[in-house]
């Protein structure tokens, strides 16, 4: 019996401290990082699936951060949020040709092609400001310019 109430204490006392250990990171990432969710249209369309990258650009320090899109929205916990401060914002969504193409060692693969225009990926000019807490940004993407 007296071997069971030992046990019950470590059990509890190790519970104790992983809860203060997430709780230091959440707060670390709390303080440099921002949640952020939102939604994606492509030509008015909800994007099916895709995913948005977030970049610090100039002045902005902190890992580059990304979700996945699922039926038009994305939604990233402050653990794995983008840097507080101006991020580039990338959107992708490569979806299936219907073609074969030559993959390694000459096996053919699925070809795939991106969906999203360049300007909003490789190229992107879109930009956001993140702030501590929760943040939203909706966008809505054309495949040509206006």
């Amino acid at each position: 019996m007296h071997h069971t109430r030992r046990w019950a204490l470590a059990v509890i006392g190790m519970a104790a401290v992983c809860g203060l250990v997430a709780a230091g990171c959440a707060d670390r990432n709390a303080a440099v990082r921002g949640a952020m969710r939102g939604r994606v249209q492509l030509d008015g369309l909800p994007l099916d699936t895709g995913r948005i990258e977030f970049t610090p650009t100039a002045g902005t320090t902190g890992p580059i951060a990304g979700g996945e899109i699922l039926n038009g929205g994305f939604d990233i916990p402050t653990a794995r949020g983008p840097a507080i401060g101006t991020n580039l914002v990338r959107v992708s969504a490569p979806m299936l040709s219907g073609r074969k193409v030559p993959g390694p060692f000459g096996t053919p693969i699925d070809e795939l092609v991106e969906t999203v225009p360049d300007r909003y990926n490789t190229a992107s000019t879109l930009q956001v400001e993140i702030k501590k807490g929760r943040n939203e940004l909706n966008l809505d993407l054309r495949s040509k310019p206006q």
